[in-house]
Formats: structure tokens, C-alpha cells, sequence
């Protein structure tokens, strides 16, 4: 036979049984509170996300129709005899097309600028 626990010790065993039950359970719950606490994080990034991916479609939607449109205008003129054999006019269609190229290079580059000055939410 297993000789008997002294009632002190036994009350001991519950007593750190019982604190390490209840500390269990508190750290259950700082988890779970920290998963949501990330998970909200995680949904306040996908929405920024989102909302600059529209204004990235936007732009760039914006941007190469102003693009295709000036380039298709230049090409047409660069096509035609009576501009290639004439420095000026050359020289006033590369113009154009040089400040079509900067406008919508500047445009893009604002938006980077804009967007990026407000950073995603930290997480964690």
C-alpha cells in the first residue's frame, strides 16, 4: 500500500492546481483577445489596401487613355511628309510629346507621394 499524503501537502497540490488552471485560462484569453485585436488590424490594412488600389486604378486608367490618345496624335503627325520635312513642326510634335510624358509621369508620381504618406497600420 502507498503510505497516506499529509493533508497539508495534498492542499498544497490543489491549491497550485487550482492557480495554474485560472492562469491557463487568463492566458487563453490574452490570446484571444490579442487575435482579434490583430485580425481588426489586419482588416483596417485591407481596407487602405483597397481604397488606394481604386485610386491606382483610377489614375493609371485616366493616365493611359491620355497616353494612347497623345501618342496616336503623334504618331499620326510623325507619319505624315509634310512634318517630317519640316524641322519646326518635328521639333513642335516631340515637344508635345515630351510634356504628354511628363504630365502623366507627374500625375503618377503625386499619387505615390500622397498614398505613401500615409502608411499602413501598424500590426502587432
Amino acid at each position: 500500500m502507498s503510505p497516506a499524503i499529509p493533508a497539508e501537502i495534498g492542499l498544497s497540490i490543489v491549491k497550485d492546481l487550482i492557480t495554474a488552471a485560472a492562469n491557463y485560462q487568463m492566458c487563453k484569453e490574452q490570446e484571444r483577445t490579442k487575435r482579434l485585436q490583430i485580425e481588426a488590424q489586419l482588416e483596417a490594412c485591407l481596407t487602405a489596401i483597397n481604397k488606394n488600389h481604386a485610386q491606382y486604378d483610377k489614375i493609371f486608367a485616366a493616365n493611359h487613355e491620355y497616353a494612347m490618345k497623345a501618342y496616336a496624335a503623334a504618331e499620326n503627325l510623325l507619319n505624315s511628309p509634310a512634318v517630317t520635312t519640316n524641322a519646326n513642326f518635328l521639333h513642335q510634335v516631340l515637344n508635345f510629346l515630351q510634356n504628354a510624358h511628363k504630365t502623366a509621369s507627374g500625375d503618377l508620381v503625386s499619387l505615390a507621394n500622397a498614398i505613401s504618406s500615409v502608411p499602413l497600420p501598424k500590426i502587432g
